[in-house]
């Protein structure tokens, strides 16, 4: 009989691993739902929040200057509203929304990422799609009941407080794909399911919104709402790796992934009653000490904020098309799906074969490659940016959307 035949220690661990597969794969699942519920849920109501809100400016002009314009219910048809007035307040509502959203978003991601590595997990995801459902209530609540003024509107993304944005969702979203995997090889899997599920909704989601919408102008933001409330009992049937036996090594390394490498005293917070503001204030030092001693961390945050501040006009994009080419807000969300097509195709099929030509055809390094693409790849935008503000028809700005998205490389 082998040194072995006696342990009886062998037996549990070995038929653990199908056990804590079955879990991975479980929690996977979970995750999925919950990031098509939320990301579907979120696509759905931004295309007709700019008929809501350009609407209510709509009618109060009207009220004002032409009375006779104004239907039964108070409704006025689209093409009524496309004056120079209403879609300036317009813009400048939908950009107010936005940068609170974001702005809040960023003050509560560092504190709920600390909360989320003490394995709150469920906790973060609950507040963050609860917060959501809040605002867009809100914003819709002042859209339709004609109540309150439409500036009131400004009062929803102050409900991200509760639970963050899209940047607390997807950092803790991605620790607990990075905790559900054992192998490296079944964390590059898991992450590949997550883009196919995003792959989808980006097609998806303009064109299904548009068509809700020309059905009914609230239907999407019934959808919508319901998606994200039916995302809540997903959220709690979700397995953390705090409900399962899961090693020291593996959260330590899901806690570096997560929280890109920045160690937090876990010990000390976690006996403290003020952990989570602890881990907030060492996460930003962390973060002061990268900036200011590392150049190109600098150059590399500099150039994610430009681009980001360069792509910030792209929710008011549907605004541009019906305004400067009278489509209505739904014909202008199904040509937001042949923009998705355009994205898909670049990261799926253009950008990895142009990668892989050069690695075979040429004797740059992998470093040389990436930066030459991010080169190419913001020049090409910017010519495509300048194509559709020169573009004076429509079939003009479906051929510049092309290179503009480029900048997804």
């Amino acid at each position: 009989m082998g040194p072995q035949g006696n342990h009886p220690d062998v037996e549990p661990d070995v038929s653990a691993k199908p056990v804590q597969a079955s879990s991975s794969f479980r929690t996977i699942c979970t995750l999925l739902i919950l990031l098509a519920l939320q990301n579907m849920a979120i696509k759905l109501m931004n295309l007709p929040l700019n008929r809501v809100i350009e609407l209510r400016y709509c009618q109060q002009y009207y009220l004002q200057h032409d009375p006779s314009q104004l239907e039964p219910g108070g409704s006025i048809p689209e093409q009524l509203c496309k004056l120079d007035s209403v879609q300036q307040r317009l813009a400048w509502m939908q950009g107010m929304i936005e940068t609170l959203h974001i702005v809040c978003d960023l003050i509560v991601t560092i504190p709920l990422s600390a909360l989320s590595d003490k394995g709150r997990q469920r906790l973060v995801l609950g507040l963050n799609v609860s917060g959501l459902a809040l605002m867009y209530m809100f914003i819709v609540l002042v859209g339709y009941l004609d109540i309150l003024p439409v500036a009131a509107m400004l009062i929803g993304p102050m409900f991200t407080l509760l639970g963050g944005g899209n940047c607390a969702f997807m950092s803790t979203t991605y620790g607990l794909v990075t905790q559900a995997a054992t192998l490296e090889t079944q964390r590059s899997s898991y992450f590949a399911y997550i883009s196919s599920v995003s792959y989808v909704i980006l097609l998806t989601s303009p064109s299904i919104s548009a068509r809700t919408m020309t059905t009914n102008l609230w239907l999407p933001f019934w959808i919508g709402i319901i998606m994200l409330l039916i995302a809540l009992p997903v959220i709690f049937s979700l397995e953390t790796p705090s409900d399962r036996n899961t090693t020291v090594d593996s959260l330590e390394s899901a806690a570096l992934l997560r929280r890109a490498s920045i160690d937090i005293k876990r010990n000390r917070l976690n006996n403290s009653n003020q952990g989570i503001f602890l881990a907030s204030i060492e996460t930003l030092q962390h973060l002061f000490r990268q900036v200011s001693q590392r150049r190109n961390f600098r150059y590399l945050l500099s150039v994610f904020l430009i681009v980001s501040l360069a792509s910030s006009g792209t929710p008011i994009l549907p605004q541009y098309i019906s305004k400067r080419y009278g489509w209505t807000f739904a014909e202008a969300g199904y040509l937001l799906t042949v923009k998705a097509i355009v994205n898909v195709t670049l990261l799926t099929m253009i950008v990895p074969s142009t990668i892989k030509a050069l690695h075979k055809y040429t004797r740059m390094s992998g470093v040389s490659i990436n930066i030459a693409s991010a080169k190419a790849s913001e020049i090409i935008s910017v010519f495509g940016v300048l194509l559709v503000g020169t573009s004076t028809t429509m079939g003009a700005l479906i051929f510049c959307k092309s290179p503009k998205s480029s900048s997804r490389i």
